[in-house]
């Protein structure tokens, strides 16, 4: 699987840049389309199970909003690597930015991903990011001065989500 690691940052890379321009759009649609549920995200300090589209879509709205009100104007993710854990599995790296007019609103930040292929499509099933907010509502991040992105939970082989 190593040959194909360029595919899966290429996959990986891809999603990340659709599920950013759909945030900066206020796609929800777009967004909710790259995400499997239930969906999980990871922080430093807490972790959060998204279990519906009722909760996804608030906190995409919520999320969208507060990059609004910093006044937000690019929300880059740039991958630093992905590769393939089985056929239907990529677990990748990205960095953060989130810049106003080319000034930096936070620093940039670290955030691990799992996709998986489900029914033909790369969706994100697991997100973790190096933050340190504890509660879920949607604040400007903040970021340790030494950023831990926490470990995506082990993969159940036994669960075919194509099923």
């Amino acid at each position: 699987m190593k040959s194909n690691t360029n595919n899966a940052l290429q996959i990986y890379q891809a999603h990340v840049d659709a599920l950013s321009a759909a945030m900066m759009d206020q796609d929800f649609s777009a967004f909710a389309d790259r995400i499997e549920l239930p969906h999980m995200i990871l922080q430093e300090r807490a972790e959060h199970l998204i279990e519906t589209r009722g909760e996804l879509e608030s906190y995409f709205h919520g999320l969208h909003q507060m990059l609004k009100s910093h006044g937000t104007t690019d929300y880059v993710r740039i991958a630093t690597e992905a590769v393939f854990k089985s056929e239907t599995v990529i677990e990748g790296n990205h960095v953060t930015h989130i810049l106003q007019g080319g000034k930096r609103l936070v620093k940039p930040y670290p955030n691990r991903l799992r996709l998986e292929q489900i029914n033909g499509e790369w969706l994100e099933t697991v997100a973790a990011n190096a933050i340190t907010n504890a509660q879920f509502d949607v604040l400007m991040p903040r970021i340790a001065d030494a950023p831990h992105i926490p470990d995506l939970p082990p993969l159940d082989q036994k669960e075919n989500r194509n099923d």
